[in-house]
């Protein structure tokens, strides 16, 4: 069971992160997605254990762009660039959509 599309009422433009290239980071092409977005601040620790404040938290339906979506990769929602930090799927049986917590 998918996420409700009248919940999906923002867009965004995703580019899944590739890795870092010798002038910065690399990033594959982007594409658009229907979303939801909420402004959230909370602490959380990033993957070399610094601390990092979240701007939001984005909620996307479980498809073939959340398996690329790794940290790092850079999403668009109302002109502001944000970074994901965390992605994980919302549902231990069925992934029926994606919580991604962003910075």
């Amino acid at each position: 069971m998918q996420i409700p599309a009248i919940l999906l009422i923002d867009d965004c433009t995703i580019a899944p992160f590739l890795g870092d290239a010798p002038s910065g980071p690399s990033y594959d092409t982007e594409q658009s997605y229907k979303c939801r977005f909420e402004e959230h601040r909370k602490k959380y620790k990033d993957k070399n254990g610094k601390e990092i404040i979240s701007e939001g938290k984005l909620f996307l339906p479980h498809n073939s762009i959340t398996s690329v979506l790794l940290p790092d990769s850079q999403i668009v929602i109302n002109g502001i660039t944000y970074y994901v930090l965390i992605r994980s799927p919302l549902s231990s049986f069925s992934p029926s959509h994606v919580k991604v917590i962003l910075i």
